[in-house]
């Protein structure tokens, strides 16, 4: 295989931490040299980091390797090169040479080599990433390493074009914990509307009857979204649903004026977030002396001053929420995994120290003294130093819950990227009906423009378009018999077309009553010819032109059925009442799905992921009867859920509103004021979650992961959410029930 060398060393600057890393470097120097690396030990003063990354060949011992992912300049005197050798020399470990192996291009190696020696008198050779490249593209059985590496580790998503991120998402514990929460606790729709309440009362904190100061739904919603984008499903619907929710009689956390449908907080809500408020800011003022103290004292030991020295350190704070939040948060909330944070706060507190302005002469003695100050106040700190830390990490539990972590929304962008759907017509014909609503109510059609943006690729074939050209057919017939001669009876009122069976026709008369459109040929022309002449051209053309849809034929798949199989379906389809010609179509299709699977190897591809190819329906009965007639054959669904495909693909929060989020809580005062909303046992569920991926054996997590994804992408019963719905369907609902 061709390897792209600049692929390659685009994915060789990305590796984004020591450990990935680490375990990259240690296949390619044991393949090129031949030889197994084990950990370098010693006793005594090891420095403020130990010796991670730091190994011995074991058939040669006195040849150490530093891995590592820290900048080298060659004017810099102190650096991660001359750490590592007082480090060595300090704990009388004798040695002959030192490697240096990074994924970063060292400029002017030579220069760095003589100035190590002439320093030291240490011969250091530098494997850096030309170094790397050179193997790969030379090396077959390195070839082999990378490629299986590019497997695992790097993934691509849309935004829009192909992007790359390189990510260990079974070795992280946010993934497994985010998935078992998901599967186990049935979701996270509690702690969205924490949130929105948290965030509701501080988008009012300013207004007040006495004041004349008011906010109506939309200037809450605006208010919000200045503080960050918080994505959950149907937002603007549910944040006006907790403001009515804030301000019934039960709770009374705020004042609502029905008349002018204005909100305010009412004077002791005020009160006592006032009182709270003042209580934070002290909280975080007495954190940030605290801990400039215990800096600047650190600073001095290493005799370097730092400009601007606390800003550099709520950098470091932000990175870690941002990079290593949950098992912080865990460590800080209950004390556990000491030896993991300890290994990941070097690695932080370097990479934000490297991309700061502090002068390359004076990064290494900083580095020490940030990094010794961060290990003190977050083991042995005050009481205030806990208190922030804690509050700042309940806070991160609810966020990342709501799928707010950068790890877990790039594992769904990933996710999205490598998913071939089959579209159905339970989500098309429902996603056509909302071509008049406003841009807030189209679920389906969103649905769909969603999937297509994150880079799912979606289909379908001619089971599909047959069903959809049968229906739109029908849908006309209706039209003519039923509904031609007495539109005035469902044009008069806006609730009279609600009832109506086909939901295309309530669309219809929707529009009608708008008039958005004059008649029914011109509702057709919307989407085909109103003749029908050209009706199935006509479909496909519009789902490639509209959602990016593509039509796949069944004889460019080569797939071949067992007749015997699909007659089965068909008679136990038709035993739960479906019609001879929806059996048939159903009974095809997802047995046509199956084969595609088993065409594509994806039972032996799946890896964490799971399956590519997946039915995208509202209909569940299908596969329950495949279950009943084929209960070892087709043991895993590949019905795929429309709620999560709406909520985690769709909705999946983008890169810039999480990041904007992290600014905005971390380390900051919304940060603070957010954690009194957490339900309570949520934290403590993800800590065991933690705990449990731990102690789980590698391949059993990634197994572990794929069911977890295959569970909440197909359960037959919807896990955390309902199935979407359409807003017709929502209406007559509130018709239904008064509400």
């Amino acid at each position: 295989m061709i390897i792209d060398e600049t692929a390659l060393r685009v994915i060789l600057s990305r590796m984004p931490d020591g450990f990935v890393f680490e375990h990259f470097a240690h296949k390619i120097l044991s393949i090129v040299l031949g030889d197994e690396f084990i950990p370098v030990g010693g006793s005594g003063d090891q420095g403020i980091d130990g010796f991670q990354f730091i190994y011995q060949r074991k058939e040669r011992s006195k040849l150490i390797y530093q891995i590592s992912t820290e900048e080298v300049h060659w004017k810099q005197k102190s650096n991660k090169i001359t750490e590592t050798v007082t480090k060595l020399v300090r704990n009388t470990i004798g040695f002959d040479k030192l490697y240096f192996v990074t994924n970063r291009k060292v400029h002017r190696k030579d220069s760095v080599q003589e100035n190590l020696y002439s320093e030291h008198e240490v011969d250091v050779i530098i494997y850096d990433q030309e170094w790397f490249v050179t193997q790969v593209l030379a090396d077959p059985n390195a070839t082999d390493v990378y490629l299986s590496f590019l497997e695992t580790y790097v993934h691509e998503y849309n935004k829009p074009g192909k992007l790359i991120e390189v990510a260990d998402f079974s070795g992280d514990s946010r993934l497994y914990a985010f998935l078992r929460h998901q599967v186990d606790e049935g979701g996270n729709e509690a702690i969205e509307e924490n949130i929105l309440d948290g965030l509701i009362l501080y988008s009012l904190e300013e207004t007040g009857s006495e004041k004349g100061v008011f906010k109506d739904v939309s200037e809450v919603i605006t208010s919000i979204n200045k503080i960050t984008k918080f994505k959950v499903h149907d937002f603007e619907a549910k944040v006006e649903s907790r403001l009515l929710k804030l301000s019934s009689n039960g709770a009374k956390k705020i004042k609502h004026h029905t008349k002018e449908n204005y909100f305010c907080l009412p004077y002791e809500t005020r009160i006592e977030l006032a009182e709270r408020d003042v209580k934070d800011l002290e909280l975080q003022e007495a954190f940030k002396e605290e801990s400039l103290g215990v800096i600047k004292n650190n600073l001095s030991i290493v005799e370097t001053k730092v400009l601007n020295v606390y800003e550099l350190f709520e950098e470091i704070l932000h990175s870690i929420y941002y990079r290593q939040g949950l098992e912080f948060s865990d460590f800080v909330l209950y004390h556990n995994d000491k030896d993991i944070i300890d290994q990941s706060l070097q690695t932080i507190v370097f990479k934000v120290v490297d991309e700061s302005r502090v002068v390359i002469e004076n990064r290494g003695s900083v580095k020490k003294a940030l990094l010794l100050s961060l290990r003190e106040i977050a083991y042995n700190g005050t009481e205030n130093q806990r208190e922030y830390l804690r509050r700042m990490s309940k806070t991160y539990m609810m966020v990342f819950l709501t799928q707010n972590d950068p790890k877990i929304s790039l594992f769904f962008k990933s996710l999205a990227n490598k998913l071939e759907v089959y579209v159905g017509t339970s989500i098309i014909v429902p996603a056509f009906s909302e071509l008049f609503l406003e841009n807030e109510n189209k679920r389906y059609w969103n649905l769909l423009l969603g999937a297509r943006a994150a880079g799912v690729s979606l289909k379908v074939n001619e089971y599909i378009i047959d069903e959809l050209v049968s229906h739109i057919r029908g849908i006309n017939n209706t039209y003519l018999g039923l509904y031609k001669h007495c539109e005035s009876d469902y044009l008069e009122d806006e609730i009279t077309f609600l009832y109506i069976d086909e939901i295309l026709l309530r669309s219809y008369f929707y529009a009608r009553q708008r008039s958005r459109i004059s008649d029914f040929n011109s509702f057709l022309m919307k989407f085909v010819d109103p003749s029908l002449s050209t009706l199935r051209s006509d479909i496909i053309q519009f789902l490639k032109d509209v959602f990016g849809i593509e039509y796949v034929t069944l004889s460019s798949q080569k797939v071949t059925l067992d007749n015997e199989e699909v007659q089965k379906l068909i008679d136990h389809l038709k035993a739960t009442k479906k019609s001879e010609k929806r059996a048939e179509v159903d009974a095809k299709l997802i047995l046509h799905l199956y084969k595609l699977r088993e065409i594509n190897n994806e039972t032996d591809n799946a890896g964490i992921f799971g399956y590519k190819t997946w039915w995208l329906s509202q209909d569940i009965n299908t596969f329950r009867s495949v279950k009943e007639v084929f209960p070892e054959k087709y043991d895993v669904s590949c019905y795929m859920r429309s709620d999560f495909m709406y909520k985690y693909i769709s909705l999946s929060p983008k890169k810039e509103d999480i990041d904007l989020l992290y600014r905005k809580c971390f380390p900051n005062l919304l940060g603070v004021n957010l954690s009194y909303h957490i339900p309570q046992g949520v934290s403590e569920f993800v800590s065991q979650k933690i705990t449990e991926h731990k102690d789980t054996e590698p391949t059993i997590v990634k197994r572990t992961l794929k069911n977890l994804t295959e569970r909440l992408m197909s359960a037959t019963e919807a896990v955390g959410a309902k199935q979407l719905k359409s807003y017709f369907e929502d209406e007559l609902e509130k018709l239904s029930t008064g509400n």
